[in-house]
């Protein structure tokens, strides 16, 4: 099965958001969003992502660093749900 079929990312959405809850699940989601938007304008892997975490970061009144401590967790729990569903 291919690790980005629309089952295995089904499969890894709802593990993510059973591991992480949803609180995070939501912050990572709309990151996420942000991040493919950004993409879509041309930005790089890099720069969409980070502009993304600070934009959400200034939304939840955090430290965009801080944020992106805690999403870089979730992002890895986020590769181990995708491996496990992709088989």
């Amino acid at each position: 099965m291919e690790l980005d079929s629309e089952t295995v990312c089904d499969c890894a959405s709802e593990a993510l958001r059973t591991q992480i809850g949803n609180e995070d699940y939501a912050i990572y989601e709309a990151i996420g969003a942000d991040y493919l938007a950004r993409m879509e304008t041309g930005e790089s892997r890099i720069d969409a992502w980070t502009e993304a975490s600070r934009t959400e970061a200034a939304k939840l009144g955090i430290s965009s660093v801080v944020l992106l401590g805690r999403t870089n967790e979730i992002g890895n729990t986020h590769r181990a749900a995708i491996k496990e569903c992709g088989g």
